[in-house]
């Protein structure tokens, strides 16, 4: 019992773990053309297939197309037109990398001239990371949506576990049911059995008056 509300407290523990948003930081990494400026963020519990997921539904209101570049591994945009970020189409590349319980993606902008950061284009660098921000939600609601579904898969099961116990329980009072029916029966035949000694007790001092009699009988003959 113990264990099982420790482990409550944990599973919640993780999911309230899950709802922070990631927190969204430039650095130079490396990519495809070199190091760049990238907006770097982690997104707990997700896999690549969440990000991948997620980031096709971002671009997909731009009108913008994902492959992967199975050479670089860079999911890449090209030709894509974000208003908010620039009035040039840009190029975007997105890299990623699953760790232990979470994934982190890192995305690069090139708007012809330069890969945005905060350094060379704030307004645009501010609006990047409120699309990002947007893509972490998308990430987060995908990977909940699984955790639920495996939760509701060990609801499922519990359910079935309790089920199993409550049949064996019904199976074990029927059992104690049977056993309470053969005690009543076995007192009612020790009842019988009593009376049925005392019947051949009687039964026995008959006969053995009988057989004195014969033997008397034996002992008189030729006596007379």
């Amino acid at each position: 019992m113990k264990n099982s509300v420790l482990f409550i407290c944990f599973s919640l523990f993780c999911f309230f773990s899950l709802s922070l948003t990631a927190q969204i930081e430039q650095k130079e990494m490396i990519m495809s053309h070199g190091p760049q400026n990238g907006f770097v963020q982690d997104h707990a519990d997700a896999n690549e297939k969440h990000v991948e997921t997620a980031w096709k539904d971002v671009l997909k209101e731009y009108k913008g197309k994902v492959k992967k570049n199975r050479k670089s591994g860079e999911y890449e945009s090209f030709e894509l037109s974000i208003p908010m970020v620039s009035n040039q189409p840009l190029s975007v590349y997105m890299q990623v990398e699953e760790g232990k319980n979470m994934s982190t993606s890192v995305v690069f902008v090139d708007d012809g001239t330069q890969y945005i950061s905060e350094n060379n284009a704030s307004e645009s660098s501010a609006n990047i990371q409120k699309l990002l921000t947007d893509f972490a939600y998308k990430v987060e609601r995908l990977a909940v949506e699984d955790i639920l579904k495996e939760e509701e898969k060990t609801g499922k099961k519990l359910e079935k576990d309790l089920e199993k116990l409550e049949k064996e329980n019904d199976k074990l009072h029927q059992t104690i049911e049977d056993y309470q029916n053969k005690i009543a029966q076995a007192e009612l035949d020790i009842e019988k059995n009593l009376g049925n000694q005392d019947d051949k007790k009687v039964e026995i001092k008959g006969q053995m008056s009988i057989i004195d009699k014969v033997k008397d009988r034996l002992n008189n003959i030729g006596k007379k």
